[in-house]
């Protein structure tokens, strides 16, 4: 098996999984990859047509700074542990951008978190990582956020 050249590692902002990225660091260093910390942030929607197209276009440009700002910080943090690591911030639905970038950003693995929803919660919220699992053309690592506290 040919090593790893670069793994996406998408990311929730609000809420990074250190097992996901322990693991795709992990990954990185045995294999001398680039690690890819990625991130996808919705546009703003809204319902009510009294809203002006600015505060909409202020709306869209601050969730894409804050997205960017803060996927740039986290892989800044993480170069302190490997440095063949970036940021990249997408505008757009996690799992269609996931699977996007996969191809575009020359990915051959991506490791990513789970919420690990049962039931109602997974059906009405969906899963991200299921989707990508199923459709990704590369492999896809999954890992549960107490995946740390097991071990």
């Amino acid at each position: 098996m040919k090593p790893f050249r670069r793994i996406l590692l998408p990311i929730e902002l609000s809420e990074v999984s250190e097992s996901a990225v322990d693991l795709a660091l992990g990954l990185a260093s045995q294999s001398g990859a680039e690690v890819i910390v990625f991130t996808a942030f919705e546009p703003p929607t809204y319902v009510y047509p009294s809203v002006a197209v600015d505060a909409l276009s202020v709306a869209l440009e601050t969730a894409e700074d804050l997205a960017t700002k803060g996927v740039e910080t986290l892989a800044a943090k993480l170069r302190e542990r490997y440095p063949r690591i970036r940021g990249v911030a997408e505008r757009g639905f996690a799992r269609e951008e996931i699977l996007e970038a996969i191809p575009r950003l020359d990915c051959d693995l991506v490791v990513m978190a789970t919420h690990g929803r049962r039931g109602v919660a997974r059906a009405v919220l969906g899963s991200t990582a299921e989707v990508v699992v199923r459709k990704a053309e590369v492999p896809v690592l999954t890992v549960h956020p107490d995946a740390r506290k097991a071990a």
